[in-house]
């Protein structure tokens, strides 16, 4: 049977809900970093801010980024608090997100009341 244009659509929007998740993992690790040069930074996180992480050398980046994301965002409580909460929103989002994937991976499938929806979104 060929498949509808509902089908066709919701294979791509999978595709799209699949990208965000991978992009969605890759920024909740970083969200403590975020907070804190945030907080540092009242004006905005703006490029400069954030390469200036990185200005003598990338590994030594790499140790003040871990630095901030372990120590520094924990040390006062407006940071820890503001990290806390966007990382549990990432989180949420991430559940959010694979609870649409796969409930238009089964409209894809030509299955879209099926048993197998109303179990994914619990």
């Amino acid at each position: 049977m060929k498949p509808l244009p509902v089908q066709k659509l919701s294979g791509w929007l999978v595709g799209v809900l699949a990208l965000l998740l991978c992009l969605d993992v890759l920024v909740v690790p970083l969200a403590p970093a975020f907070a804190y040069i945030r907080s540092g930074n009242p004006e905005g996180l703006t490029f400069a801010a954030l390469s200036a992480t990185f200005d003598y050398d990338f590994d030594d980046g790499l140790g003040n980024l871990l630095r901030i994301l372990l120590r520094d965002v924990w040390q006062t409580p407006r940071t820890a608090v503001l990290a806390l909460f966007l990382t549990v929103c990432g989180v949420c989002g991430a559940v959010i997100l694979v609870q649409g994937i796969r409930l238009l991976a089964s409209v894809a499938d030509g299955q879209p009341f099926s048993v197998r929806n109303a179990r994914c979104l619990h």
